[in-house]
């Protein structure tokens, strides 16, 4: 009886033991989380998770040169700038009816610029740093649609940061 009680604790010892083993050998080293958080128009917003860091992905048609990615806490400066600045540009614009009207604001190293021609065709373009550079492209109603989501982006990848552990 003695022998059996040893072999029985032998061998659960074995067992245990290879499962701690595969447990181990298993190990997220490299991984890409995406929510597809706002569709506004033709304008996204996403936030992005990965191995690299946490970042807001503001993207509009045209590829790679249509994709900005700030940090949440920019996004949410982007966001409040454009629901400050868009309609007083909006209006200074529409009444001067210049050939070519372009602003341009500045938001910690992004640059968000307001065109028009002749009182029509208003757009707001939000460019990333750099020379040459990626710019999203809105109507006024996305951007202030927009906006408003921007405004959430820490919020939104704080809940991401939080849910999605590897």
């Amino acid at each position: 009886m003695l022998k059996k009680a040893f072999v029985f604790m032998m061998m659960m010892g074995c067992i245990g033991g290879l499962s701690v083993a595969h447990a181990e050998d298993l190990k997220i080293n490299k991984y890409y989380f995406v929510w597809y958080a706002v569709q506004v128009g033709d304008v996204h917003m996403d936030i992005e998770k990965s191995q690299d860091g946490l970042k807001v992905v503001l993207s509009s048609p045209g590829g790679a040169l249509a994709r900005i990615s700030p940090t949440p806490a920019k996004a949410a400066e982007i966001g409040k700038t454009l629901k400050d600045t868009c309609p007083h540009y909006y209006e200074q614009q529409m009444k001067k009816q210049d050939y070519n009207a372009e602003d341009m604001v500045p938001v910690g190293g992004y640059k968000i610029y307001y065109r028009s021609s002749r009182g029509q065709k208003f757009e707001v373009s939000v460019r990333a740093p750099g020379v040459i550079s990626a710019a999203v492209i809105m109507t006024k109603k996305e951007a202030l649609e927009m906006a408003e989501h921007l405004l959430k982006a820490e919020k939104m990848a704080t809940l991401v940061d939080e849910r999605i552990t590897p």
